[in-house]
């Protein structure tokens, strides 16, 4: 039985491109025959995937051939290969280099519309599914199981995993709030003048409950209680990054 897959490309001038992306031969005679294999959809994923990133490429670098202020057609300077990191296979697409229009005032006399568009050559669906194993199990077994299942490359290392985790866990951090280390409004010499609490306060400490009467210890009212935690570290500061010492920071009321 001879099998044939093909597509066709509307691009954004109308125009049709018919592409044959597949062609296998496929017996009947046994279970393991019917349907494809995990090889026919890696091959059928990664012919599919690359006619489709070279017409979307070709459609963007297209696109910014037009000089945005004066409409005006962008000279060509020259193209390279490069190689773009999917879910299904590196990709191979062509990057075409462009003069700036002369209404152009930057410094920079071309430029490359590809790298606006794949700064880090590799899909956010790649990095996505890289994370989310790598942070379950170890880079060696994340780098298995993708290429167990998914048309990737055999490049693909355990140390490029590694590279990708790093490259996502520092982008979510310059991503987070400036962070807060303490809700206290008031520094120390003002918490020094302001007055012991007024009746009877309890602390849990050790197992024991201590009472305090106008900021006083009363030892006669100590007593053994059953506590269900303890603390066992006491740490000075509460950073996510580094200590009040190591930053240089002020006191911040973590007393």
């Amino acid at each position: 039985m001879d099998i044939s897959i093909k597509i066709a490309i509307t691009a954004p001038d109308g125009v049709v491109h018919e592409h044959e992306i597949a062609a296998f031969e496929k017996g009947f005679e046994s279970a393991a025959e019917i349907g494809l294999s995990i090889e026919d959809s890696k091959a059928l994923l990664l012919n599919l995937q690359q006619e489709i990133v070279a017409a979307q490429t070709a459609a963007f670098c297209a696109d910014r051939s037009t000089c945005p202020c004066c409409a005006g057609r962008l000279r060509r300077k020259g193209s390279k290969a490069i190689q773009y990191r999917t879910v299904f296979g590196d990709i191979t697409i062509s990057s075409p280099r462009l003069y700036h229009c002369r209404c152009h005032t930057g410094y920079a006399q071309t430029f490359s519309p590809l790298t606006e568009l794949l700064p880090h050559h590799v899909a956010p669906e790649m990095l996505w599914l890289e994370t989310k194993w790598a942070s379950l199990v170890s880079y060696g077994v994340t780098v298995d199981l993708l290429k167990d299942v998914l048309p990737i490359d055999k490049r693909l290392n355990a140390e490029t995993v590694r590279r990708h985790l790093g490259r996502v866990a520092s982008r979510m951090e310059t991503e987070l709030a400036d962070e807060r280390y303490s809700f206290v409004e008031t520094n120390a010499y003002e918490r020094d003048r302001l007055p012991n609490p007024a009746g009877e306060s309890r602390l849990g400490l050790g197992g024991r409950v201590e009472v305090f009467r106008h900021g006083i210890p009363v030892s006669n009212t100590t007593r053994r209680v059953f506590c269900s935690q303890y603390v066992l570290v006491f740490h000075p500061w509460i950073s996510k990054r580094d200590s009040p010492a190591q930053s240089g920071r002020p006191d911040h009321g973590w007393h």
